[in-house]
């Protein structure tokens, strides 16, 4: 009987225990531990500061591949005269389509500058000197021409120094006629620029890049022997300031002349110059053809094909 009442006292702790203890004695304790894990998992993830919706925008987009780089000469454009103090707030949208009046001035071009300064003073060399050098940067060659002849007139005892510089815009202006600068299809006038570079060439016999500058539009003419006389004539000034394009250009002279042992000798030596451009490589290889020594040719020719492949 007494064991009875015991077994009976036993089993009313049980089922009479507060539901609260018993639910902390039979639940484990994972929910706690989870959502810890939760928590730390999801703090992992984040970054460590909150970052603002600019900040994010910005982070994205500098993620984003970069366009390859395209050199383009950027357009002419007119000042906006629209300032903050015209603006009723920072964000709002400029109207490209109306302006609005600007107490800023326009400052005045170089050449603006020193026209004024020879209205009031029409014997100082300098400011013609000055537009002069102003007038060649903007291409207009013509105008820098007549500024340099002024500068020689008011001061014959430089004259030497100032035909110099005069040689240097009638090159200017032969390169622009060479490539073609000047015409809207681009189309080269070699007769042309043979012209100004003679008269630069009258005006400085050392000039050497107008000799340079000759031979090309001669070579661009069929003119091969003049070509190969002004080519020879630049490297006779400065034989030690000469690239080896000269040296590759008279090789081509001299190839379409029939000279073809005079080509692969300039090839020769405009590899020994620079030995990086295929280009050179394989001239020699078509004058190593004409002479029949097709082993060097060979030669020329894989090596060319390696420097292409690298």
């Amino acid at each position: 009987m007494g064991n009875k009442i015991a077994i009976l006292l036993l089993l009313g702790l049980i089922f009479f225990s507060p539901v609260e203890s018993f639910a902390q004695r039979t639940l484990p304790k994972t929910n706690e531990t989870e959502t810890k894990k939760d928590e730390d998992s999801k703090d992992n993830a984040l970054p460590k500061k909150a970052v603002p919706e600019a900040d994010k925008k910005e982070n994205q987009a500098s993620k984003k591949p970069n366009k390859p780089a395209i050199l383009i000469t950027p357009a002419k454009t007119k000042p906006n005269s629209r300032t903050k103090s015209n603006r009723k707030n920072s964000s709002e949208p400029v109207d490209a389509t109306t302006t609005q009046p600007s107490n800023t001035e326009v400052p005045l071009s170089e050449i603006e500058k020193y026209t004024i300064k020879i209205k009031h003073d029409p014997t100082n060399k300098e400011n013609y000197l000055l537009r002069a050098n102003a007038r060649n940067q903007k291409g207009d060659y013509d105008g820098a021409i007549a500024d340099y002849e002024k500068a020689v007139e008011l001061d014959p005892d430089n004259k030497i120094s100032y035909l110099k510089e005069l040689a240097t815009i009638y090159s200017n202006r032969g390169y622009d006629k060479s490539s073609g600068i000047h015409t809207s299809k681009r189309i080269p006038d070699y007769e042309g620029a043979i012209n100004d570079y003679t008269t630069a060439i009258k005006l400085n016999p050392s000039y050497q890049g107008a000799y340079i500058n000759r031979a090309y539009a001669k070579l661009e003419k069929g003119d091969n022997e003049g070509a190969i006389s002004d080519y020879t004539k630049a490297i006779e000034l400065d034989p030690n300031n000469v690239i080896a394009g000269v040296y590759n250009n008279r090789a081509k002279a001299k190839d379409q002349k029939g000279d073809y042992e005079g080509a692969v000798s300039d090839y020769t030596k405009a590899i020994e110059l620079d030995d990086k451009l295929p280009s050179f490589y394989l001239g020699r290889a078509e004058a190593y053809k004409k002479l029949g020594k097709t082993e060097q040719a060979e030669k020329d020719i894989k090596k060319a094909q390696e420097l292409k492949e690298k």
